[in-house]
């Protein structure tokens, strides 16, 4: 996580491969490995790697998410804003960070209802916006 939060994407990636080669069932190297994958522009990898936390988790939203930006951020509008509906399906049931909505339309240009999700995450004082 160090190496991500540092911006060193490329040995971000080395090191969520390496958690994951210790321990193909680590759920959240999946995870980190998605995003730092999309971090240095991998989108295609980041998804894959979304894909396999999915497939340990069930479907967390959090995958839902990461999965969403990685459609976003290649301009695969379709798929992000399935991935959007998703997670609002998930509100219904649960509580979802309106931070993950917010990212989702900032990756996809729409800076209006992303800065209308960050005024709710901000409300909800949301863990992404401490």
């Amino acid at each position: 996580l160090r190496a991500y939060l540092e911006h060193r994407f490329d040995d971000a990636v080395v090191e969520a491969e390496q958690a994951i080669a210790r321990d193909p069932g680590a759920y959240l190297a999946h995870l980190y490995l998605s995003v730092a994958q999309a971090a240095r522009g991998d989108y295609v990898a980041g998804l894959e790697a979304a894909r396999g936390a999915a497939r340990l988790s069930g479907g967390h939203p959090s995958d839902i998410f990461v999965a969403g930006c990685n459609y976003a951020l290649m301009n695969n509008r379709r798929r992000a804003y399935e991935h959007l509906d998703r997670l609002r399906a998930y509100r219904r049931r649960q509580y979802i960070d309106s931070y993950m909505l917010a990212a989702i339309h900032a990756y996809l240009g729409e800076t209006d209802e992303a800065f209308a999700a960050l005024d709710d995450a901000y409300r909800e004082r949301s863990y992404w916006m401490t």
